[in-house]
């Protein structure tokens, strides 16, 4: 499994049309599919995750086709990048 943290490394606020919008589907349902233990189990979470319903969760990935940037944020290190830093700057002195 893949530590996200380090994944991404910016925040982004957006805006978008609603007439961009691709798809919406439960972020939860999307983190079932990475952590699936069979592809049986994979390829039914992806089902569900693609399947067109009403979502009234706050946990939702929004797919669009267009957006507009409005701000970006750097991800804050964390605590453990930090340290590391540390180490590697004293290595070179």
């Amino acid at each position: 499994m893949f530590d996200r943290m380090k994944t991404w490394k910016y925040l982004y606020t957006m805006e978008y049309e609603e007439g961009d919008v691709l798809h919406r589907g439960l972020l939860g349902v999307y983190n079932q599919v990475v952590r699936a233990q069979t592809e049986a189990n994979a390829i039914m979470s992806a089902q569900l995750y693609w399947k067109e319903f009403p979502i009234e969760s706050p946990h939702v990935e929004v797919l669009v086709g267009k957006i507009t940037v409005l701000s970006r944020i750097e991800r804050p290190k964390t605590v453990m990048e930090a340290f590391w830093d540390q180490v590697e700057q004293r290595k070179n002195i």
